[in-house]
């Protein structure tokens, strides 16, 4: 087990340059006036069966992830400010300087843990079976038998050879194929013409969800919102017209330069059948201009569109999921794109805007402007596969916790069409940076003015992100949906004099539109860890009855069963389940590699209970103070 013992400075509530997790004077929950219902909402409604969400795959939740827990059993803040105001109380306990910690044994490396001594004499078998009297001409079927095995060894050996060599020959021959010229990829585009037809309607419900989210921050000032509502590609997918391959790389990189086009309206290329259920590309914006009553919208039509491009990709690999580390994105040259833009446009009319003199050259050197510093070579456009998908958390670099206390949201508004006709059961989740989901608030049952009075606690890397609270409907049996969506900057928090943000209304949005209003308290707690004097010497870091706890489930050796077993291993601190991992099969010696993450509020009153498991059976445990098990690890 392995325990981060930089401590949280407690805070008092007249002294705001101390933080803790909770403050020691008990206030009353504040929770917003509700929001006046409208008259229509006491009427029966009915909600759409289908909606462009439900086509929308969750992908804050590819990879769920329990969240931080606390020894207790329980998310209420009451109870976690009389724990933390209990260990502020008491003394600190000594420890001892942290030492290195070997890793089990009974491993085995090297080649000669693999080698088979050959110091034992050998002896014929004819000599311990046979009688000397039965020696003969046995011998010259023995010959017979040697010269066979020889003969037959010697195809075999020269077949190998030469499937060896001709392999060898081919992937060289390959090799040079592949550096002087390029190669057709039209099986895959054979695959991508029928996938396509599968994968566009979820791809343009996923653009259309999720669009404020991405772009709310990168609109100019003169922009109110940029709504969209029509957006498709078409039934005619894009093509790779061809890829080179670069051999000579990096084991763990491939590197391939793409020729891709996205040409709709090529008719050269479709079948009959293709032909009569063909849809072009379409995008219908809603552009407001102006900021609140002072402000005008109005359409805008794009359609026609057209893309030729020459990109280099380079994908490097790892050995875990998701097996690809790093996306490497760039152009070699500037592409070469076409469309039709109709201001106040609908589909029988508008008027396109290019045909006016010098506005599409100036547009086009405009978007090249903007993409040649991102990803126009020798610029690259990375993207980090392995954050967005593993959603997994660098410990090591974790610079503190955000205690994100949610009281209650106001009346529903503007959610009408997604709810049922019964009262929604809604929960809060948090992300950040549009990444995976990192913990979740319980079901608040029944209700259009939730209240949740619950504290989560966050892992940081930084205080450079975004986060995301989201507003949802949980509907068992089927997929849950999104109410609304509100961000806070987490910069606002990078400061030593104000690392909290009390009784914050957060605004849910949904479309633009108006859902609720959510009351939240934000602190951060940052991470004390030892730092390094002006003349080379280390100071420890501060001690604390508080801090998060790791605990690392390494692997189990010889355990004692007379059947075959199904081990896993359970952490439970004060009766309260914290981590399960998987279940290895049929194994008296199981490996996991598994950690644990958890909030001790404190550390004096911690018991710590680790079970191995076969089902319901309890083949050994270990337990003891949390104290006393850090005190012998170091």
């Amino acid at each position: 087990m392995e325990q981060d013992n930089s401590p949280m400075p407690p805070p008092l509530p007249e002294r705001p340059l101390q933080t803790t997790f909770v403050e020691e004077e008990e206030e009353e929950t504040p929770v917003l006036p509700p929001r006046p219902i409208e008259e229509s909402r006491q009427e029966p409604r009915k909600a759409r069966s289908h909606v462009t969400a439900d086509l929308v795959p969750d992908l804050h939740g590819i990879l769920t992830k329990q969240g931080l827990s606390t020894e207790l059993d329980t998310s209420d803040t009451a109870r976690i400010r009389q724990a933390v105001t209990e260990a502020e109380h008491k003394t600190v306990p000594a420890t001892a300087p942290t030492k290195t910690v070997s890793m089990p044994g009974g491993f085995r490396t090297g080649w000669k843990a693999f080698s088979i001594s050959s110091n034992v004499k050998r002896t014929d078998v004819l000599d311990e079976v046979l009688p000397n009297f039965l020696y003969g001409q046995w011998y010259h079927n023995a010959i017979a038998l040697f010269v066979t095995a020889a003969g037959h060894y010697f195809r075999t050996s020269m077949q190998r050879f030469r499937r060896y060599a001709r392999d060898d020959i081919q992937r060289e021959v390959i090799k040079f194929k592949m550096e002087a010229g390029v190669e057709s990829v039209e099986w895959l585009n054979s695959f991508m013409q029928r996938f396509w037809l599968i994968f566009e309607p979820v791809l343009s419900a996923l653009v259309v969800e999720n669009l404020d989210n991405y772009i709310s921050d990168l609109l100019p000032p003169f922009l109110d919102s940029v709504r969209l509502s029509t957006f498709t590609l078409g039934t005619k997918p894009f093509r790779i017209e061809s890829v080179k391959t670069y051999p000579n790389t990096d084991p763990e990189i491939v590197c391939m330069d793409w020729k891709v086009s996205f040409i709709p309206n090529d008719l050269n290329d479709l079948s009959l059948k293709e032909l009569d259920r063909k849809v072009n590309p379409k995008v219908t914006m809603n552009v407001r201009f102006g900021k609140g009553r002072i402000g005008a919208g109005f359409p805008v039509l794009v359609e026609d569109m057209s893309f030729h491009g020459h990109l280099r990709v380079k994908i490097k690999f790892m050995s875990k999921f998701p097996f690809a580390k790093l996306v490497d994105i760039s152009f070699l040259e500037k592409p070469q794109f076409d469309y039709v833009l109709k201001p106040l446009g609908t589909d029988s009319f508008g008027f396109d805007v290019n045909l006016i003199p010098g506005l599409q050259s100036f547009i086009k050197d405009q978007l090249h402007a903007i993409l040649g510093p991102l990803m126009y070579a020798p610029n690259v456009f990375t993207l980090d596969v392995e954050k967005i998908l593993s959603g997994d958390f660098d410990f090591s670099s974790a610079n503190g916790v955000l205690a994100v206390t949610v009281y209650s949201a106001t009346a529903f508004e503007n959610v009408d069409d997604l709810l049922d006709d019964n009262l929604p059961n809604t929960y809060i989740r948090f992300y950040l940076d549009h990444g995976q989901e990192l913990d979740r608030t319980s079901v608040y049952q029944h209700s259009f003015s939730p209240q949740w009075n619950e504290t989560k606690f966050l892992m940081l890397n930084s205080l450079n992100s975004l986060l995301s609270v989201e507003l949802k409907a949980s509907r068992p049996g089927l997929k849950d949906r999104r109410l609304g969506t509100a961000n806070f900057d987490l910069s606002k928090l990078d400061n030593d004099m104000d690392t909290e943000q009390k009784g914050l209304n957060l605004t849910l949005l949904r479309n633009g539109k108006f859902v609720s209003d959510l009351r939240v308290d934000l602190r951060y707690l940052p991470i004390s860890k030892p730092t390094k004097r002006a003349d080379g010497t280390m100071e420890a870091a501060l001690e604390s009855n508080s801090g998060v706890a790791r605990i690392v489930i390494h692997e189990c050796t010889n355990l004692i069963s007379k059947d075959r077993i199904n081990p896993y291993v359970r952490v439970i601190m004060n009766g309260n389940e914290k981590k399960r991992t998987h279940v290895v099969k049929r194994s008296n010696s199981p490996r996991y590699d598994v950690p644990c993450e958890v909030v001790i509020l404190d550390k004096t009153n911690v018991f710590v209970r680790i079970e191995v498991m076969d089902g319901d059976q309890v083949l050994g445990s270990i337990g003891g103070q949390f104290v006393d098990m850090i005190r012998l690890q170091q």
